[in-house]
């Protein structure tokens, strides 16, 4: 779910993450025509991954400006930690059972790196002021 604020405009992470679901069906879709199962799972639960992560991160980093600092802090990190553990436990899991293709894997974690950089070039391209990134 988006929140929209009384601007009308989305902030920035959330057209990330709104981005990132639709870059990750656009990703699927083109590694079909490959006809390998697990190309195509590689990049959706590696995708499922990234962008998962990144609206944790986009919560947990909204609850912290807006909450005590000193004792969020503790709790942001904390957090942060438990979930690069369990990301790379899942990982590790993934790919030690060889379940998925290594590279459509790659291919799917990297999906908010592109997502980020597209969308920052294409605010740029169109001159968008920083208020409204």
């Amino acid at each position: 779910m988006t929140k929209v604020k009384t601007t009308g405009t989305i902030s920035f992470p959330e057209r990330i993450e709104s981005h990132g679901w639709l870059l990750l069906l656009v990703m699927i879709a083109v590694s079909l025509p490959f006809r390998s199962y697990r190309l195509t799972l590689g990049i959706a639960i590696g995708g499922l991954i990234s962008v998962l992560n990144f609206r944790m991160l986009n919560g947990n980093l909204a609850n912290f400006l807006v909450g005590d600092l000193n004792r969020l802090k503790a709790a942001i990190v904390r957090r942060h930690y438990i979930r690069m553990a369990a990301t790379a436990v899942l990982l590790f899991l993934i790919i030690s059972n060889n379940i998925v293709d290594v590279v459509g894997l790659l291919i799917g974690l990297s999906l908010i790196v592109i997502d980020i950089t597209a969308t920052t070039m294409l605010a740029v391209l169109r001159k968008n002021t920083i208020e409204e990134l």
